[in-house]
């Protein structure tokens, strides 16, 4: 088991890494490869178990859905060209 002054820093250090990915985009990539990678490294150093990953997305399934709903939508609107008649209208 790491100690806490380890595991501290390269967890906020992964932190920053994933937001930097999600943020920047490089070359184009989707925001959730940033995330995947940036959960990728936690559990690759092991500052968390598998255990630990799916619990805690078991409790937050309700938030977790409701954004997978969301973007779901706004994928269907976005492709329906909504979003491009209602930057024109509005």
């Amino acid at each position: 088991m790491m100690d806490i002054w380890v595991r501290a820093p390269l967890t906020l250090g992964i932190f920053i890494a994933t937001l930097g990915l999600i943020l920047r985009r490089p070359r184009g990539w989707n925001e959730a490869w940033g995330a995947l990678a940036g959960a990728g490294a936690m559990l690759a150093l092991g500052l968390v178990t598998w255990r630990e990953a799916v619990e805690t997305t078991a409790r937050g399934k309700d938030a977790v859905l409701m954004l997978l709903a969301l973007l779901c939508l706004s994928a269907v609107i976005g492709a329906s060209g909504f979003f491009d008649w209602a930057g024109i209208v509005c």
